[in-house]
């Protein structure tokens, strides 16, 4: 997948060990037992890292016949579990978009910073195997980003593709998705 840089952080945290793609930055020792309390006794967790969101580490685990899925993600030094009953309507994935995006000064940006940042993410922060279509793979499926006040929004084609066993499973939107990011960064997603 583009955008996404992965890399191994070692056996004394458990996690298989994934060929570095990316400038990353390292789990650090003091968010190494963090990790450790979060994904104990869980086989199969990977570590993705997302290119230019180097304080972003999410944690992912394969599952052989179908996509990976989300176990939780460490953003500054805080865990982000993948659920969360303290998190606000929209989840676990729109908790991990605001951190990330305040990570890189979301809430001070200028709006073209707001929107380069929008759609930056959705390039490497959607779930394992999802993509943003791009105007190249099938003219006029590129994404479009508006402003509007403090908000973004982005509607995209998203392609979702699975490698598993049986083979690659693909499967593209028969619509856009909208992507409405909120003036704190909050995600509140419409499928079309």
């Amino acid at each position: 997948m583009s955008g996404v840089a992965a890399i191994a952080v070692g056996a004394a945290i458990g996690l298989i060990a994934v060929p570095a793609m990316g400038a990353a930055a390292p789990l650090t020792p003091a968010m190494r037992p963090v990790v450790r309390r979060h994904i104990a006794g869980l086989d199969g967790v990977f570590l993705r890292d997302l290119a230019g969101f180097r304080e972003v580490h999410v944690f992912q685990r394969s599952n052989p016949d179908s996509a990976s899925f989300f176990v939780g993600a460490l953003v500054r030094g805080r865990w982000l579990p993948a659920h969360d009953p303290s998190a606000r309507d929209g989840g676990a994935f729109s908790e991990l978009t605001q951190a990330a995006l305040r990570s890189r000064g979301w809430e001070r940006a200028t709006p073209s910073r707001r929107r380069a940042l929008a759609l930056a993410w959705l390039r490497v922060g959607l779930p394992s195997g999802e993509t943003v279509e791009e105007d190249l793979d099938h003219p006029g499926h590129g994404p479009t980003v508006t402003t509007h006040g403090r908000s973004v929004t982005v509607t995209a084609w998203i392609d979702d593709r699975h490698e598993t066993r049986s083979g690659l499973r693909t499967h593209i939107a028969e619509a856009p998705t909208s992507f409405r990011f909120g003036p704190d960064g909050w995600l509140e997603i419409d499928p079309g």
